[in-house]
């Protein structure tokens, strides 16, 4: 009986020591390739809800950021057309003023050098200003 019970002891120990390990490996992975995820962090949406402004970076730690502008309903894609920010940066945010123009906060070093930005977006011209976060 006392075999048994020390018998059962090692194996419930031996079954916990293994899922310690799985559960650290599988942790492990997730944060290892986290990095090479798009991570949104903010998305603003025009005033007639057609387009959206979407803040992200490449992975959580990465510095540089971007800003990409895209119909409501597209989904976030490395490579993909729109994007009219990249910069490194702590925070960035993006607010739309109206349906044509969008404004973008940023507390980097380079935004101070960035001229306003126009261009077409799916149906109309968008005008993009760039200013200092604390600005906001």
């Amino acid at each position: 009986m006392l075999f048994k019970a020390f018998l059962s002891a090692i194996g419930l120990l031996s079954f916990s020591a293994v899922s310690f390990f799985v559960a650290i490996f599988i942790s492990g992975l997730t944060y290892f390739s986290i990095e090479d995820r798009l991570m949104v962090f903010e998305t603003a949406y025009s005033p007639d809800g057609k387009l959206k402004a979407v803040v992200y970076g490449e992975g959580l730690r990465s510095r540089y950021k971007s800003v990409s502008v895209l119909s409501a309903k597209a989904e976030i894609e490395r490579n993909q057309s729109g994007n009219v920010f990249f910069e490194s940066c702590n925070q960035v945010s993006a607010k739309w003023k109206n349906n044509q123009r969008l404004t973008i906060y940023c507390d980097g070093e380079g935004q101070a050098n960035r001229k306003s930005l126009n261009f077409i977006a799916f149906d109309r011209a968008i005008d993009v200003d760039y200013r200092d976060l604390k600005s906001k």
